[in-house]
């Protein structure tokens, strides 16, 4: 027996794979907070769409170029950066936002270091104790 659906049901079914998949992501790895200022929940909200769209390109990178076989696989882009540590379904999303947030903490301390004539800020915690806050995964961020 042969049901027939609407057009609409189809279109939705065909194109909004995307956007569903964006609104998983934003639900589960957002870092929205909750204030009662707007602008800021505006913001919050355009910080996470750009890191859900990075991360999405960053996959979309890693995989294999189509007709190509799995072990063929050309070089990426970028040789420097390994973005198929990223396609594991368990820890990859979790992976790409500690080398995000780590490299963006070594720009700023290197901003930072490069606007006080090359000392480092009085602020700022010695080399002895460590310059980013924790030792996860030190060395392994992949942007730069």
């Amino acid at each position: 027996m042969v049901i027939t659906t609407h057009n609409a049901y189809k279109m939705y079914s065909k194109y909004m794979g995307g956007v569903d998949a964006m609104d998983r992501d934003l639900k589960d790895w957002g870092i929205s907070m909750r204030t009662s200022r707007w602008y800021l929940r505006v913001a919050f909200w355009i910080f996470d769409v750009l890191i859900s769209n990075m991360f999405r390109l960053a996959t979309y990178f890693a995989k294999p170029a189509a007709g190509t076989a799995a072990g063929n696989n050309p070089a990426p882009i970028d040789p420097v950066c390994n973005y198929r540590k990223y396609l594991t379904r368990h820890n990859g999303r979790y992976e790409f936002q500690m080398d995000l947030a780590q490299t963006m903490v070594r720009m700023g301390i290197k901003h930072d270091i490069e606007m006080n004539d090359g000392k480092r800020p009085e602020w700022m915690r010695s080399e002895s104790v460590g310059l980013i806050p924790c030792d996860c995964g030190q060395g392994s961020a992949t942007f730069a």
